[in-house]
Order: C-alpha cells, then sequence, then structure tokens
C-alpha cells in the first residue's frame, strides 16, 4: 500500500519521533482488511442486490474504511508538512515529498470514491425494502395457501365423480330418477358450489 520512497521518512506525533511507516501501519491494516471485505460485500449482492442484511453490513464496512482512510491521509499531510519547504529538500527529500504527494493524491481519491458509494448506498431504504419484501413473502404464502385449497377442492370433486362413473349405470339411473343426482341442483364441496355445468363437465356428461 505504501509507496518504498516514503520508507525513510519520519514523523513526530505527540512528544514522540517515529518512522511514517510505523505510524500508518495499524490504519493501512484497517484499510486492506475493509477493502477485502467490501470486495466480498460486493460479489455477493450482484447475486441479491435486494439482500438488507448485505446492504448494511456494506454500509458498515465503509464508514470503519472512510474512518481509517481519513486519518491515514491527515498523517500522510502531517509528515509532508513537517517535510517543510519542497525547495530547501535535499534532492533525495525531494524524492520522499514527491511520494508523500502521490500518496496523498491516491487516499484522497480512495476517500472521494468511499463516501460516494456510501452516499449512493446509504439513499436505499433499507426498513422500506425490508417490509417491501415481507409484504411479498405474504402474498406468495396466501396465493399458495389458496391454490392448496383449491387443489383439494379439485381432488375431492373428481374423487366423488370416479365414484360416481364407476357405479352401475342401472343404480345411477334409479338414483337419479329419485332426484339424488338431478343436475338442477349444483353440488357443495367443502364450501364451494359446482354448478350444473361445472358438474357435467367433470363427469364427462354423466348427468343426462
Amino acid at each position: 500500500m505504501a509507496n518504498k520512497n516514503i520508507k525513510g521518512i519520519t514523523i513526530k506525533i505527540g512528544a514522540e519521533t517515529t518512522e511514517l511507516t510505523k505510524a500508518l501501519k495499524d490504519v493501512n491494516s484497517i484499510v486492506a482488511k475493509s477493502n477485502s471485505e467490501l470486495k466480498s460485500l460486493n460479489q455477493a449482492l450482484k447475486l441479491d442486490p435486494k439482500n438488507t442484511e448485505l446492504l448494511s453490513q456494506k454500509q458498515e464496512v465503509l464508514r470503519n474504511n472512510i474512518k481509517a482512510t481519513t486519518e491515514r491521509l491527515n498523517t500522510l499531510k502531517e509528515a509532508q508538512r513537517q517535510m517543510g519547504s519542497y525547495n530547501s529538500l535535499t534532492d533525495e527529500q525531494k524524492e520522499s515529498y514527491r511520494a508523500l504527494s502521490v500518496e496523498i493524491s491516491k487516499t484522497e481519491s480512495s476517500l472521494k470514491g468511499m463516501n460516494k458509494e456510501l452516499k449512493s448506498t446509504s439513499t436505499i431504504n433499507l426498513d422500506g425494502l425490508k417490509e417491501g419484501l415481507k409484504k411479498v413473502g405474504e402474498v406468495a404464502a396466501d396465493v399458495t395457501k389458496k391454490m392448496l385449497q383449491v387443489s383439494a377442492a379439485v381432488g375431492t370433486a373428481l374423487a366423488v365423480f370416479t365414484s360416481i362413473w364407476t357405479t352401475p349405470r342401472a343404480s345411477l339411473s334409479t338414483r337419479s330418477k329419485k332426484g339424488i343426482l338431478s343436475p338442477a341442483w349444483p353440488i357443495r364441496i367443502r364450501g364451494s358450489f359446482l354448478t350444473p355445468e361445472i358438474t357435467y363437465a367433470i363427469s364427462g356428461g354423466a348427468f343426462r
């Protein structure tokens, strides 16, 4: 992550003077870990872009990364400030100064991109999305329930007509004369009425 030309630069933090690379060690570790997590989360979101849990995790990782990257940027700028005026530096120091400028520019660009990404992710109403997905699930469950009810009713109807169809013709005729199987009366199955037309269609014309 760090340019090799900044390895010899030191920075004074408080009362202590330390190498810049050492001062950046912790934040560099956090940034690297966050970038790896973001890569994995983005890959997962490509497959499931409406996953509210993944979106929430991405927002958290972005905030952590922005915080660490901001700290890194401030440290780089402070190290460059402490180097003094560019024109007063030796050629070797100027090279380090320019290397710092490159690192600062890269870090600023990265920070800008992350803030933009967080802003676009934060515009997503996670609560609204969760509620919408919940309603979709409820509607799907209701449709499934109704389909099962219809399927059960049709199955019962077919069982009834199969039984009637296999009844000897003479017996069927006798029962029909008594009004038991009169097509003028709808047949009630589990709370639903089958009209004479539907009865005739399902029975294959058995009621004539």
